[in-house]
């Protein structure tokens, strides 16, 4: 199969997939390399901690050997013992690393170095206890001569083991560098061939990507631009079978389908003029129908003449009870006043009865002091005998209740006679209140005589308003009728002309390569408006004009 052929998705998977695994080369290759350069670092840093601990050995000799002269020069005894210890110290030390250095060996080499540098120390270090005898025993010169000609011969083969050791150390970071170098280079010369075959080999399937994809998308683009600009004569050709040839051959049944309905569209408009015409024959009828609505609507006025004569009538005899009425109200106003008046009264009443009601309990209270006095009077005397003060003073107490007693019934008298003279005026209110209703009374009666004439003119008045009724009723029944028909005429007048008005602006659009009949259909419906208009004195029947069916949404025009 051709790549052109080839889907989308597999032309990206094969695509990118190469990329990819040149990428994956590169990345592998690297991964290799930094592992490798990660190894020699790790190898270099045990060498170089080896040559740290050895350099330490050596430090801790040359302490010994430090300390080994300051014996010889040292009389005090405190400080040969701290040079002593100082050299037991180092001693420890050197054995703690060289157990480090070993077990950081790899090579045999370096330990063959090893064993030498513990073949001098054994040697060295007989020598350096026999030396610190002799110091410890004072004999400064059989140590001197120890130490020039036996020890510092031992220490200097041990230096020059241990140098060699350090120089082994140094050897093999050096070589572990130039290796790691090697290796960086050659692994630059591997990424930078695979990084410049993946850029060939990208730049290769974009281009092939463009050719195959983005060219026919900029072709289809183009196409909808000529579409959407009313060019429908645009030929499409299919190169591939991906999804953009699809797509080119969706374009191209889509743009022959467009053509197929514009032309149809195109075709419709002699429709549009037939239905205009319908249209017109319509109004016609609702010319003829607007003139039975004026019949209806002198009725309709003749009878409102005889209406308002009733109801001015009506309007005298209405002035009329509301003058009644309003005397009425001065009436029924004064009678307000008279049975306020009453209600005062009847306060003034209620209130005397209060304190009469008060007075009579002090008077019962008094009167039960009194007898109480008189029991305390009549104990007293009996007592009294001789001394009668105590009943005197009682006596007195009994006569001032009595002086009370006598003063209560005298505001109780009082009392009553007002309250007489309240009830007596409160009758005469309620004489005038009587009176006065019997005048409203009176006024009612004239208001129900008028009320009677009212109703006789509305009897009158209903007639006039049932010849209305009759006529508003006929009038909205053929007014309903009216405003069906001009809604329907209207509304569809209106779509006729908007669905015109678009077409023909739609349809201008479009090139379809094929002269449009706009021409040929424009005088036609020319001389349909002509017609209407010079039939429209002597159209009254719906019969009159063409002998064209009408079609079913106006057949109830015969019948209206």
């Amino acid at each position: 199969m051709a790549f052109k052929n080839w889907k989308i998705r597999r032309k990206l998977v094969v695509g990118f997939g190469f990329v990819l695994t040149l990428m994956l080369g590169v990345g592998g290759v690297s991964l290799w390399a930094i592992n490798d350069l990660v190894t020699q670092i790790d190898l270099a840093a045990i060498d170089y901690q080896k040559t740290l601990q050895s350099q330490l050995v050596k430090d801790e000799l040359n302490e010994t050997a430090r300390n080994m002269s300051d014996l010889l020069v040292f009389d005090e005894p405190a400080a040969r013992a701290r040079e002593i210890a100082n050299m037991a110290e180092s001693t420890g030390v050197i054995n703690a690393t060289l157990g480090k250095i070993e077990g950081m060996l790899r090579l045999e080499k370096g330990r063959a170095l090893l064993r030498e540098v513990r073949t001098a120390r054994t040697q060295f270090l007989p020598l350096r206890d026999r030396f610190v005898d002799l110091v410890k025993a004072d004999q400064r010169e059989d140590a001197k001569a120890l130490l020039i000609n036996e020890v510092s011969p031992a220490q200097l083969r041990y230096f020059e083991t241990i140098q060699r050791f350090i120089s082994l150390q140094d050897e093999l970071m050096a070589g572990h560098a130039e290796h790691s170098k090697r290796k960086a280079d050659l692994t630059l010369v591997a990424i930078s061939i695979l990084l410049g075959i993946a850029v060939v080999a990208s730049t290769l399937a974009i281009a092939k990507m463009i050719a195959g994809v983005v060219t026919p998308l900029t072709e289809a683009v183009q196409v909808a631009k000529r579409v959407a600009a009313g060019d429908l004569t645009a030929e499409i050709s299919v190169g591939s079978h991906d999804e953009t040839g699809e797509m080119l051959a969706a374009l191209q049944s889509m743009n022959a389908s467009l053509l197929k309905i514009v032309r149809e569209v195109r075709a419709g408009t002699d429709s549009i003029a037939t239905a205009t015409e319908q249209i017109a024959t319509g109004n016609l009828d609702l010319s003829s129908r607007t003139e039975q609505q004026a019949g209806t609507l002198e009725e309709t006025a003749s009878s409102m003449e005889e209406m308002t004569s009733t109801v001015r009538h009506n309007a005298e005899h209405l002035r009329h009870a509301e003058r009644l009425a309003s005397a009425a109200t001065d009436v029924a106003r004064e009678g307000g006043i008279v049975v306020e008046q009453v209600v005062q009264t009847m306060d003034g009443i209620h209130a005397a009865s209060q304190k009469i009601v008060d007075i009579i309990a002090t008077i019962d209270a008094i009167a039960f002091q009194t007898n109480i006095l008189a029991l305390n009077a009549a104990v007293e005397a009996a007592r009294a005998g001789e001394e009668g003060r105590g009943f005197a003073v009682v006596a007195t107490e009994v006569r001032n209740l009595a002086q009370r007693s006598a003063a209560a019934a005298k505001e109780i008298k009082s009392l009553i006679g007002e309250s007489v003279d309240q009830v007596t005026r409160g009758a005469a209110l309620v004489t005038n209140a009587g009176d006065t209703m019997r005048s409203v009374v009176h006024s009612v009666q004239q208001v129900s005589s008028v009320m009677s004439e009212i109703a006789a003119a509305g009897r009158e008045q209903e007639a006039g308003i049932e010849q209305i009724n009759h006529a508003v009723t006929e009038m909205d029944t053929v007014t309903q009728q009216n405003a069906a028909l001009v809604e329907e005429a209207a509304a569809a007048a209106d779509s006729l002309r908007d669905l015109a008005t678009n077409l023909s602006v739609t349809v201008a659009v479009f090139n379809t390569g094929i002269a449009p009949a706009a021409a040929q259909a424009r005088p036609a419906a020319k001389a349909v408006l002509h017609l209407v208009g010079a039939g429209t004195a002597g159209a009254a029947s719906p019969d009159a004009g063409s002998g064209t069916q009408a079609p079913p949404r106006f057949a109830d025009w015969e019948s209206f």
